[in-house]
C-alpha cells in the first residue's frame, strides 16, 4: 500500500488546491448564500460554443444530463457550485448520498492526459470525464477520480486551453473569458 501511495503521490505532484467544488439542489439559492456568508460577489458561467455536445461521460457512459455550474472566487480559491438534473452522475450521486455539500478538489494542470495515462497504469480510471468548449475558444477537459485510493477523496484535475495555449482559471482569466465570449457574469 505504501508503494502506490507513493506512486500516486509521484503522479500527482500537485502544489495548491485551485478549486473547491459544492453541489447543490437550487444554485440561485446558493449563490445568494455564499454571496451572503463569504462575500463572493460576482458569479461566472461558461458560454458553450454552438457545436458544443457537452461531451459527459458517467462510469463510461455519455450522459443526458443538464449539469449547471457557476464558478466564483474567495481570495484566489475558485468556488464551483454544481446543480445537476437528468442521468444519475457523479453530482447526483453525491446529493443522494450525502446531500448539499463539499463534492471535490480540483487541481489546475496543463497535461491531463499524461496525468490520465499514469494513473491508468495504476488501475485508477476516472469516474467522470467531460469538456466544455467555451464561444470564444477556450476548451476545458477535467476528469473525476474517487475510489478508495484517493482515500474516500474526490479529486478533479482540469485542463484549459485558449487558442490552444495552457491557461490558469484565476480571477484574471475569467475576465479574459468575459472578454473572448467564453464566460458570463451570473446576476441572481
Amino acid at each position: 500500500m505504501a508503494e502506490l501511495d507513493a506512486a500516486i503521490n509521484n503522479v500527482l505532484k500537485f502544489k495548491n488546491v485551485d478549486q473547491v467544488g459544492i453541489v447543490v439542489h437550487d444554485i440561485k439559492d446558493a449563490i445568494r448564500n455564499y454571496r451572503q456568508k463569504l462575500g463572493i460577489r460576482t458569479w461566472y458561467r461558461a458560454v458553450s460554443a454552438p457545436d458544443d455536445d457537452g461531451s459527459v461521460f458517467f462510469r463510461g457512459q455519455k450522459l443526458n444530463s443538464d449539469i449547471e455550474f457557476v464558478l466564483g472566487y474567495c481570495g484566489g480559491l475558485q468556488f464551483e457550485l454544481v446543480q445537476s438534473s437528468g442521468d444519475a452522475n457523479i453530482y447526483s450521486e453525491h446529493l443522494e448520498k450525502h446531500g448539499e455539500g463539499l463534492h471535490h478538489v480540483c487541481f489546475f494542470v496543463s497535461d491531463l492526459e499524461r496525468k490520465l495515462a499514469a494513473y491508468k497504469k495504476l488501475d485508477i480510471e476516472p469516474v467522470q470525464t467531460g469538456r466544455v468548449k467555451g464561444k470564444g475558444g477556450a476548451i476545458t477537459h477535467y476528469a473525476y477520480l474517487e475510489n478508495g485510493k484517493t482515500n474516500g477523496l474526490c479529486i478533479e484535475m482540469s485542463e484549459t486551453r485558449l487558442y490552444g495555449l495552457p491557461t490558469k482559471m484565476s480571477p484574471f482569466m475569467m475576465k479574459v473569458g468575459m472578454l473572448t465570449g467564453d464566460l458570463e457574469v451570473v446576476e441572481y
